[in-house]
């Protein structure tokens, strides 16, 4: 074995201490742990040593304190669901162990996977993988992945360029720590999923049989241009997106453009029936069928427009068909609209409801209002107020001077029949000899 420099040693210890395991040790007898391949939010993945010297990899799922124990049993339940099935473009599962409150899984060991094959192609100046040899990559995928679905009704759940490992120039379909089944109707709640490459529907919690090639078209533009289709930065944002935004499809070859439009439909029924049609109409090999409504973006593509559907003519009941079109100004056919079939309304229930008149009821006038006449009102300055004439005036009232026609006097009239007498002058004092007191 080659000698490292004291600066490579320091930074194979540091990256060594990210990592629960350590090398040289044996988790379980026989199994050798050489050196760290990788960790994620489920475990990390170390290279191993086995009887007969053969090199395998060896995942692990702790579930120590402060971890969700479920994660454990989500694992556990999907390796089982996938360790019978064999197939040349499934990652072999050789070995699952729960040893305490640690899962511990022995698979196949690959070379390397696809994102590390297309870092080494934007190192030399490419804008990613070559479109020939990405085709049959995804090709190997998305027949694997119809394995799953079509025969043993599972999907993947977490298809990404992490996932999709290399041996020998082939691709092989790894890591089913999400792999669910269709008939439970199981969704991403308390799942590790990855948010970047997630179906909309398995985001909200449902999983349908063309969730994975949403996942596989989304690696499939950002490993041929180096771009995605979504420009968030955070989780959420990414996962808004996916739900609501519209995918950026600019990066990609015309060609391209309209069967991935089709892949990344936000409702599963929009999309492939398979992802093998998927890489077909890719290569070409089929055309993309646009869906009803649907508009491809981009000029050229190869899209066949989807049939339209002509209503059939409009027949009465009484009158029978339509008569055939008049001509106009020759043998022009004048418009016609399409005559309605009458419908007999059923008869209405004698405990339904009413239904509401869409003009509202006219309110009913009021009856005009009858007037009373007020009662006089005795005034205290007139000639029967015993008060005045003891007083000597108007009872303390306050007298007003008419100076104008109609006169008021107190905010009424003096004009009519109501109106108030006019105050009497007290009588004036006798002087002489008669007075009294005198």
């Amino acid at each position: 074995m080659p000698q490292l420099r004291p600066s490579e040693q320091l930074a194979e210890n540091l990256a060594h201490a990210l990592y629960a395991k350590r090398a040289g040790t044996a988790p379980l007898p026989g199994y050798v742990l050489l050196e760290p391949l990788g960790r994620g939010g489920f475990g990390e993945v170390w290279k191993c040593e086995v009887p007969g010297g053969l090199h395998k990899a060896i995942k692990f799922v702790s579930g120590g304190p402060g971890r969700d124990e479920s994660l454990l049993r989500q694992e556990y339940e999907a390796f089982q669901q996938v360790k019978t099935i064999r197939h040349p473009f499934l990652l072999c599962l050789e070995r699952v162990e729960l040893v305490g409150d640690e899962l511990i899984m022995v698979m196949g060991l690959a070379d390397r996977h696809i994102g590390d094959r297309y870092h080494e192609c934007a190192a030399a100046g490419l804008p990613g993988i070559p479109r020939a040899e990405l085709l049959g990559y995804l090709r190997e995928a998305a027949e694997a992945l119809d394995v799953i679905g079509e025969r043993y009704g599972l999907q993947h759940l977490d298809v990404k360029p992490a996932n999709l490992f290399l041996t020998a120039g082939h691709v092989q379909v790894g890591d089913y720590g999400l792999v669910s089944k269709l008939d439970r109707g199981e969704g991403s709640k308390n799942r590790g999923l990855t948010p970047k490459y997630g179906a909309p529907e398995v985001l909200c919690g449902e999983v349908h049989t063309r969730s994975d090639q949403y996942s596989l078209a989304l690696v499939y533009q950002e490993l041929l241009t180096g771009t995605f289709p979504f420009a968030g930065r955070t989780s959420a944002q990414i996962m808004l997106q996916h739900m609501s935004g519209t995918p950026d499809l600019s990066g990609l070859p015309e060609s391209d453009r309209a069967a991935i439009a089709v892949a990344l439909a936000k409702r599963p029924d929009d999309r492939f029936p398979s992802c093998r049609e998927l890489i077909d109409a890719l290569a070409g090999a089929k055309p993309v069928t646009a869906r009803a409504g649907w508009v491809p973006p981009g000029k050229g593509s190869d899209v066949t427009p989807a049939p339209a559907v002509t209503p059939a003519p409009a027949v009465h009941p009484t009158r029978g068909p339509a008569a055939p079109d008049e001509t106009v100004r020759g043998n022009t056919p004048a418009p016609r609209l399409p005559r309605l079939i009458a419908t007999k309304r059923p008869a209405p229930s004698p405990f339904a409801t009413p239904p509401r008149s869409p003009h509202r009821p006219r309110r009913p006038r009021r009856p005009p209002r009858k007037r009373t006449p007020r009662p006089n009102r005795p005034a205290s300055n007139c000639r029967s107020s015993s008060r005045s004439r003891r007083s000597g005036g108007s009872g303390g009232a306050r007298r007003r001077t008419p100076t104008s026609s109609p006169m008021t006097w107190f905010g009424r009239s003096w004009s009519g029949p109501n109106r108030p007498r006019r105050p009497i002058p007290p009588p004036a004092r006798r002087t002489g000899p008669g007075a009294a007191g005198s």
